[in-house]
């Protein structure tokens, strides 16, 4: 593949994920009242958020884990930052963030092993 066909298919990927921003502020309440709907995950998703709200060390591990799992830029460093300053113990602030971190990227790093081969060989065919 050739560099204008490569900058092409990674312009494509960040269109799509622009586009899906955009669809989310646009049908953000449309989406939720869906989430709602589903009896299993919303309880969970409430849960997660006031946790965050709370600004709890499960919050820090939740914030920790998605960052990491989603690669959101999410400066996970200053949060910790705040957590010191707020008299938690560094030793509990660091496990719980290196554990949430480290959960989310065996995750990722098995999502990747299994799947990785046949998307990476669809995107880039030559190749593979």
């Amino acid at each position: 593949m050739n560099k204008k066909g490569f900058l092409r298919k990674i312009l494509f990927l960040f269109f799509i994920a622009a586009l899906l921003i955009v669809l989310w502020n646009l049908f953000e309440p449309q989406i939720i009242a869906w989430l709602e709907s589903i009896p299993i995950l919303w309880p969970i998703l409430k849960h997660m958020r006031s946790e965050v709200v709370k600004q709890s060390l499960l919050g820090l591990g939740y914030l920790t884990f998605f960052a990491n799992f989603f690669f959101i830029i999410f400066p996970i460093e200053a949060y910790v930052a705040w957590f010191f300053s707020q008299g938690y113990p560094f030793p509990v602030v660091i496990a719980t963030v290196v554990v949430a971190a480290l959960a989310a990227q065996l995750i990722n790093y098995k999502i990747g092993r299994v799947l990785g081969g046949h998307i990476l060989s669809h995107i880039f065919k030559k190749h593979f």
